[in-house]
């Protein structure tokens, strides 16, 4: 058995024979094999696991989870959660994130703002989770994360506005990944009118129309 702990391809060259014993002469077989031994990956699958399903009331406080799940092999580290707010109408309810592993809960400080929207940057070393980073698919039942927080609305809020959300995060060999961004389903405020409409415009002449040729 043997081991590869570099970040790097690696390959293991393999010179086949067959009915090999101490009296054979020449048994190789003239064609080497080449094993290539690559680091595990680590894979994002994120989506929201808890929203409104029905209309809310303008200006009340909204609960969101989101679930991470590591659907690769490799190890997650540096997990960045980013949110992506409309422009206007719709805020983070302070103090409100909490994140969950193994249904075991912990507050999550308030995120960073920067061009890309609001960044929660995670170090699991630092929560009481046991973990350096999140596993892969060997622990199915230790492999995901859950992300709650409360979204508010005001009155610049438009009917069926939608949110972004995604995932960075750092493989095992360093290298920077990070997911695609997502939109949360459209939130819709009770009484609002909707942001579009059923009008058609009918065009109708009274009289026949008379063309001047005539």
């Amino acid at each position: 058995t043997a081991s590869v702990s570099e970040c790097t391809v690696d390959t293991l060259r393999l010179l086949p024979g067959f009915q090999c014993d101490a009296a054979a002469s020449h048994c190789v077989y003239p064609y080497p094999l080449d094993l290539y031994f690559i680091p595990k990956i680590s894979l994002a699958q994120i989506n929201v696991s808890a929203a409104p399903d029905t209309a809310v009331a303008l200006c009340e406080p909204i609960d969101y989870t989101l679930k991470l799940i590591n659907v690769g092999e490799g190890l997650m580290y540096d997990i960045e959660l980013q949110l992506a707010l409309p422009p206007a109408g719709q805020n983070l309810v302070p103090g409100s994130a909490v994140i969950r592993y193994n249904g075991t809960p912990e507050p999550l400080p308030d995120p960073v703002p920067d061009s890309a929207g609001l960044i929660w940057k995670i170090q699991l070393e630092q929560l009481p989770f046991g973990l350096e980073a999140l596993p892969g698919l060997a622990f199915t039942s230790g492999n995901s994360l859950e992300f709650s927080f409360q979204l508010e609305t005001d009155c610049d809020y438009i009917d069926g506005t939608q949110f972004l959300y995604g995932i960075n995060w750092a493989d095992a060999c360093g290298a920077p990944k990070q997911s695609s961004l997502f939109a949360a389903p459209p939130l819709q405020i009770l009484g609002a009118p909707t942001a579009t409409n059923s009008y058609q415009i009918d065009i109708s002449v009274d009289n026949p129309a008379s063309f001047c040729a005539e």
